[in-house]
């Protein structure tokens, strides 16, 4: 007996020294939304606990020995609406520093009982916007830690071509027309394997251990966001602990990564994250030549020189290589192979300076470079069609602005610079493209370099409590087709308590064509910036303070499109942006048209006793003409959308969750069987383009975390099971050559079957990541 408890002593003695029930802690700061100047004396509680502190002369508190577990924090200063921040983590001699913004108000707290705010970011950026945390981007069933993905499922972003792309699709717009912000610095493109002049691919480069939050605003944003025409997706990096040093390292079936992190000499820190795949080293278990290869590195540098200045480095780069030769005629050996070649080089690089004045002015000066190098080989079996693309592209955009912030009113004013500096080398040999239409191929080798200015001012009046009224006005001016957009916008949000609001914006927007586009035309300066002219409105109800309700009805006027020299008949939105490749746009002309309408609706829930949740449904239209055709449906349009996504969080270390989304079918043009068997590819029936739809897209995701606290180490492991009942989901269709069936002339004959394109099949993803 005495043996028996002496080994029962040991085992719980071992188990409590590896997996001990330790105490964490929390700190942060609570700073001031507008200026993000320091709050001092404002108080923090974790909700649920008696557990609570106060911010010193910087903003800044620490909450120590906490039980380990998942917290919703709530902030709350006299003159500032009170905001919630959840899925706080505590670890064991870890700690995530959080930041709060707190929004003022007209009222005080001892006049009125104020809620606090789940969703205190939704008009940070003029129209109304909806923002996610770290750990809500992170524990997202089948999204795979992909911040697009997750955004994928708002009711204002549809699908794209198929599940191997994170592409945004808003209100039926290409992909093209989404602005990327990184802490205030425009990103190109934050994916692997990007789509060149696209903002989409299918591999996500940020790492969701950089992320503090992201905020989307599809349409109604204000003036200080340009030169794009239907959303900003604004990314913020969290800062990396001043006080340790300390890393983290990341293991999944996509690659492995490590995250380091301390604190800067003086004031300040610093925070970088690494990753690199790994599946070629399972070739030959995948059955496979062509896997992907990538890495990227992320970072951010804070550093406070004085008071009330602060510096700020911000870096996000990654390198992508896939390549693979894939026979496909198995009969005939001498047919050649299909080949692809594909290395994309990217990195974004942001220095800012930012100045707090006592009055609550804020000065910003901001230098952004992006700079990409692209080296693509493309055969097809048949050499149908080749083509090669070497490209550098360089954009350097610089911007001062100054937001003078007061009670009653706010003004906004800014200028900027761009010059975009590229030299592109492409060839593209003689071809029939998939339309049955001969294409005499091109080579573009030109150095594309252009100057873009803009100016903008945007003011904001608070006449009456609850009442915020928008007004701006911006001008681009784009040197390489000559032209001034004027742009003017206004909007309107009334709180007609805390539960029911309104909010109603108009606006026009402007976009020059892509470098990539403009660079294949011998007279650029006869184009014009595409335009948008955008109304929306937006009813919320809030029933609860975590419990968020709304519909969005929407009309969108296109105008100025660019047309595509190669098909007149179809505007090149409706073309390029959304797949692979090169976009080959031929000589363009300009006056294509279009229009997107239709109603969104919203039920979101924040984590609150352990369950949080979103649901989703749109129902929309879009389609567009040139002058020589009639109106016909835009390549993106999916009637009805529905997503739904939520979560249980059972313990402080068990969280399951799940995702189920169904979407119409995406528009398909019919294939055309003889001109197919004729020219030996697939040949679409350009008759009816776009005139019937694939089948409807559905699927289930499944997800379990399990979270293992211990005295030096923190352990996180998931596991997240994608397209749970296998549904076969139909991306297109294509003819495949199947057997000879003989020689006429001297000539073989074969025989051909039409094929389906499938989405990703059932798969399972997992990863851990262990924090020291």
């Amino acid at each position: 007996m005495r043996c028996i408890t002496m080994v029962c002593s040991l085992s719980l003695l071992l188990v409590r020294l590896l997996f001990g029930t330790e105490t964490g802690q929390l700190t942060g700061t609570v700073l001031d939304a507008r200026t993000a100047s320091p709050l001092a004396g404002a108080n923090v509680l974790l909700l649920g606990t008696k557990l609570g502190a106060a911010t010193d002369l910087n903003g800044s508190f620490l909450i120590d020995n906490l039980p380990l577990g998942v917290y919703n924090l709530e902030a709350r200063m006299m003159g500032y609406a009170p905001q919630v921040r959840t899925d706080i983590v505590i670890r064991p001699k870890h700690d995530n520093p959080v930041e709060i913004l707190l929004e003022a108000t007209e009222l005080a707290l001892d006049e009125v009982v104020v809620r606090p705010d789940y969703f205190a970011t939704r008009t940070q950026s003029g129209g109304p916007s909806v923002s996610f945390q770290r750990e809500e981007v992170r524990r997202a069933p089948g999204s795979a830690e992909d911040v697009s993905r997750i955004v994928q499922n708002l009711p204002s972003v549809g699908m794209g071509m198929g599940d191997d792309r994170n592409d945004l699709i808003v209100r039926g717009g290409n992909p093209m027309e989404n602005l990327i912000l990184l802490d205030g610095h425009p990103v190109s493109n934050i994916d692997h394997y990007s789509t060149q002049g696209s903002t989409g691919g299918p591999i996500g480069m940020l790492a969701v251990d950089m992320l503090d939050d992201v905020q989307f605003s599809a349409g109604g944003f204000d003036t200080r966001y340009g030169n794009r025409l239907s959303s900003v997706m604004d990314l913020r990096f969290r800062e990396g602990d001043r006080e340790h040093l300390r890393g983290k390292a990341n293991l999944s079936m996509g690659g492995a990564g490590a995250t380091l992190e301390g604190p800067l000499s003086g004031s300040g820190s610093w925070l970088f994250t690494f990753r690199r795949s790994y599946l070629e080293l399972l070739k030959s278990q995948i059955g496979t030549d062509g896997v992907p290869v990538y890495s990227d590195l992320s970072g951010k540098v804070i550093w406070e020189p004085a008071k009330n200045w602060t510096l700020g480095l911000v870096l996000l780069g990654g390198q992508s290589l896939i390549e693979w030769s894939a026979d496909t005629d198995d009969v005939d050996e001498d047919s050649a192979d299909e080949s692809v070649y594909d290395e994309v080089r990217r990195v974004t690089t942001g220095l800012s300076l930012r100045h707090v004045t006592q009055s609550g002015t804020v000065d910003h000066i901001r230098y952004t470079l992006n700079h990409m190098l692209r080296d693509d080989v493309y055969s097809t079996w048949n050499n149908s069609l080749s083509m090669s693309n070497n490209s550098i592209e360089a954009i350097h955009t610089l911007e001062v602005s100054r937001d003078v912030l007061r009670k009653r009113w706010d003004l906004r004013i800014g200028l900027g610079s761009e010059y975009e500096d590229d030299g592109h080398h492409v060839v593209i040999n003689p071809y029939i493209d998939d339309l049955g239409q001969a294409q005499p191929g091109s080579t573009t080798d030109h150095d594309f370099d252009a100057h873009s200015y803009w100016s903008y001012g945007d003011v904001t009046l608070r006449p009456f409590s609850g009442t915020s009224l928008r007004a701006g006005l911006r001008a681009d001016y784009f040197e390489a087709i000559d032209e001034v957009a004027l742009q003017p916008r206004a909007g309107l949000r009334q709180d007609f308590s805390d539960r029911w609001s309104f909010d109603l914006t108009i606006g026009v927007y402007a976009q020059n064509l892509p470098g990539i586009w403009l660079s294949q035309q011998e007279e650029p300066e006869r184009m014009e910036a595409m335009r948008c002219l955008q109304y929306q409105c937006a009813l919320e109800y809030r029933p609860q303070p975590w419990l968020l309700c709304s519909v969005e009805p929407y009309y969108r006027k296109y105008s100025d499109l660019p047309v595509s020299g190669l098909h007149p008949e179809i505007p090149v939105n409706n073309l390029i942006g959304g797949s692979f490749g090169f976009p080959e746009t031929g000589q363009m002309t300009t006056g294509g048209e279009g229009r997107s309408y239709g109603v969104e609706f919203l039920v979101r829930r924040k984590l609150a006793k352990g369950v949080y949740g979103m649901l989703s449904y749109a129902w929309s239209k879009a389609e567009y003409r040139t002058p020589s055709s009639d109106w016909i449906l835009g390549a993106f349009d999916r009637p009805h959308s529905f997503s739904l996504v939520g979560g249980w969080l059972i313990n402080s270390r068990w969280e399951l969750s799940g995702r189920w989304r169904y979407c119409s079918g995406a528009p398909t043009t019919p294939l055309d069987e003889e001109a197919s068997i004729a020219e030996g590819h697939t040949i679409r029936d350009y008759a009816h383009y776009l005139s019937e739809r694939l089948p409807m897209y559905h699927r289930l995701d499944l997800r379990v975390d399990h979270r293992i606290h211990g005295k030096r180490w923190d352990w996180v492991v998931y596991f997240d099971m994608q397209n749970v009942y296998n549904r076969s989901n139909v991306n297109g269709y294509y003819f495949r050559r199947e057997a000879l069936e003989g020689m006429v002339d001297g000539q073989p004959v074969y025989s051909y079957k039409r094929e389906e394109v499938l989405g990703w099949s059932i798969m399972p993803v997992g990863g851990f990541s262990v924090e020291f």
